[in-house]
């Protein structure tokens, strides 16, 4: 996760974003927002960095380590632009696929894919940005022997920018 908050920082600079450039962080994250059930302290005891980071949480999410990291403590904004419609299920990914997906995997209903806004440190975006309608992307295929092009549904979304005057 500290890489990818590191590829991102590079990438930024490297590209010079603006204060007003609309900053997207969107794909697949392999970690699962509706993981309730956390793992415990003894396993963030490996990462000293990251359990201070957490503030010594009672027990570690991958969701929760991602957006505090992303967060750059507190400096940045970093907001998880599908998390309304995760928490009414619209973006549930079951897939049926049975060649590529494990058999622990299947119907569990995992949050994987996001679409993330990242608002860097002393900048303001003014731009308004609105979630028009989001869409859980299955990928059937036909004619192979599997018959999804993941072991799991994506996401995609339609946004509305409305631009700062």
């Amino acid at each position: 996760m500290y890489c990818v908050k590191k590829f991102v920082n590079q990438i930024l600079q490297e590209q010079q974003a603006m204060p007003n450039d609309l900053i997207l962080l969107v794909g697949d994250y392999n970690i699962d927002s509706r993981y309730e059930q956390g793992y415990s302290v003894e396993v963030l005891k490996q990462f000293p960095t990251l359990l201070q980071q957490l503030g010594n949480p009672q027990k570690y999410q991958e969701y929760d380590a991602l957006i505090q990291i992303m967060k750059n403590n507190g400096k940045d904004k970093f907001v998880n632009l599908l998390y309304d419609q995760e928490e009414k299920g619209e973006c549930q990914r079951s897939p049926m696929e049975i060649q590529l997906t494990d058999k622990a995997d299947l119907l569990t209903g995992q949050c994987l894919d996001y679409i993330f806004q990242l608002t860097p440190e002393n900048e303001s975006n003014q731009n308004t940005i609105e979630i028009k309608q989001v869409n859980v992307e299955k990928f059937f295929v036909e004619g192979q022997k599997f018959t999804q092009l993941s072991d799991h549904y994506g996401v995609s979304c339609n946004i509305l920018i409305k631009q700062a005057k």
